[in-house]
């Protein structure tokens, strides 16, 4: 008996030390994700990026993160609610994709976005985009409020 609850310990470490292992970005990983966060297109191009490099996000590429999505929300506004489905869907997407609406955006996009948060939300994204206006609130923009 002792030795299968040894060997069921033995497995649990393992399993747990590839877990933590699983959960930090190397450097090698950093190396791609700081490249490849300027080719964040579209909201697919964003979720496919946080899929593969979000325990990367942290310094420059944290800042690259938020001018993406910044870029996004000004220039595919039309399609906000993909993003939304998205974050609905998965929860810790939503968290990612609200903590980089932050301090970095320029007041000209901040602007832009007011504007069609104001303007061009619909029912269905009228939840979706007081969140948005709500992370845009916490750094004062100013704008059409």
């Amino acid at each position: 008996m002792k030795h299968i609850i040894g060997i069921f310990v033995i497995i649990l470490l393992v399993f747990s030390i590839n877990i933590s292992a699983k959960d930090k970005c190397s450097k090698q990983e950093a190396l791609v994700a700081e490249e490849k966060v300027d080719g964040i297109l579209s909201w697919d191009d964003l979720y496919q990026y946080y899929l593969k490099y979000k325990e990367c996000d942290s310094g420059a590429i944290s800042e690259g993160l938020s001018n993406s999505i910044e870029i996004l929300l000004v220039n595919k506004w039309d399609d906000l609610f993909i993003i939304y489905k998205m974050t609905s869907e998965k929860k810790r997407f939503k968290l990612f994709f609200l903590k980089h609406i932050d301090e970095t955006m320029s007041q000209k996009n901040a602007e832009i976005i007011y504007y069609n948060i104001k303007n061009k939300c619909d029912n269905k994204t009228k939840e979706f985009c007081a969140l948005i206006k709500n992370e845009m609130d916490k750094y004062q923009y100013e704008g059409d409020k």
